[in-house]
């Protein structure tokens, strides 16, 4: 491992370029975007082809519909919250009013289980047409009406989109900021992650 210091990011450019252009080359990647932060300075690089079909080229503004990718990006600051003892706390402490159709089960969801999967909560076919700002608040909200629990709190594990966006949620409230500002978090990734999803 390379240890940086001070304005060390230019000098490492060619090198980090470099390396990522053999990568693709030896396995096949055809194309590749990254950003490195290190004291205060950012660099983003892009090598290859967005689109293999188009052979559109890859660049440092490329968008991608990043899916998954973004439970990383929410777990990462929930699990922060390990160190102010948050994680064996109910989500109600934080989100009042946070209910399922199932009765009592919402109280019984830690903060631990929506980026865990244990949670139980049935929201594969709840989609609420809510954007901007509110999105994650109108989500939560709509939980009370449309889903119930597959099982109990805890219990089994279960793919839970609905739990990713309650805990998106929980960030929102014990921060007091909303999810896509960038200034919230720490993560470098965070504020790449807040100028894709503002998008037009």
């Amino acid at each position: 491992m390379v240890r940086m210091t001070g304005n060390a990011l230019p000098i490492f450019e060619p090198r980090l370029r470099e390396r990522v252009a053999a990568h693709c080359e030896a396995d096949l990647v055809p194309g590749f975007v990254d950003g490195v932060q290190h004291a205060g300075e950012q660099m983003i690089f892009a090598h290859g082809t967005a689109n293999v079909a188009t052979g559109a080229p890859m660049r440092e503004d490329t968008g991608f519909l990043f899916g998954s990718v973004s439970k990383v990006l929410t777990t990462t600051p929930v699990l922060r919250e390990v160190e102010r003892g948050h994680l064996d706390a109910p989500v109600a402490k934080y989100l009042p009013g946070f209910a399922l159709r199932t009765p009592g089960a919402a109280d019984r969801i830690l903060v631990r289980h929506p980026i865990s999967h244990p949670d139980g909560i049935d929201a594969d076919l709840c989609l609420p047409d809510a954007r901007g700002r509110d999105a994650l608040k109108a989500y939560v909200e709509d939980l009370a009406s449309s889903c119930g629990t597959l099982f109990e709190p805890g219990e089994h594990l279960s793919y839970s989109h609905g739990g990713m966006i309650v805990a998106g949620r929980l960030l929102e409230v014990v921060t007091g900021r909303s999810f896509p500002e960038p200034a919230r978090w720490s993560s470098p990734a965070w504020a790449r992650l807040a100028l894709l999803m503002k998008g037009p």
